[in-house]
């Protein structure tokens, strides 16, 4: 009976972990105005996923605006598509860009860094009003 009750414990704490978030805590600079100019329109849809089992697609023709930097890369958030990453909990979500690449989410709520299963290189274009 201990030898079931172990294998079940086991396989939930399992199941819970494959759900959670890696995370890694982030200090983000000072937010910067979306009028200074850092910003861009995605030119192309492209997937994403953290390694949860959830992806998702970033729809081009989104803007997204320089919010600030971590060490990771510079964070953008966006007025056109709400993007949320899913692991135990859903957490809203802001593009990491290193080198026109995303490398990661940075979840604004819990001020931490989640990085994405595979680097994925963006096809950005300049944003002019």
């Amino acid at each position: 009976m201990a030898v079931i009750l172990r294998s079940i414990v086991l396989l939930m704490a399992g199941a819970l972990s494959a759900c959670a978030l890696p995370v890694h805590q982030m200090a983000l600079s000072a937010p910067i105005a979306p009028a200074s100019g850092h910003s861009f329109v995605l030119a192309k849809d492209a997937y994403c996923s953290i390694g949860t089992g959830y992806g998702r697609t970033l729809r081009a023709g989104t803007h997204w605006d320089l919010f600030g930097t971590i060490d990771r890369g510079e964070v953008y958030r966006s007025q056109d598509q709400l993007l949320t990453v899913e692991g135990f909990n859903v957490h809203e979500a802001y593009l990491v860009i290193k080198n026109d690449s995303l490398v990661g989410f940075y979840l604004p709520v819990e001020k931490t860094f989640t990085p994405v299963s595979k680097v994925t290189r963006l096809q950005l274009t300049s944003y002019k009003e």
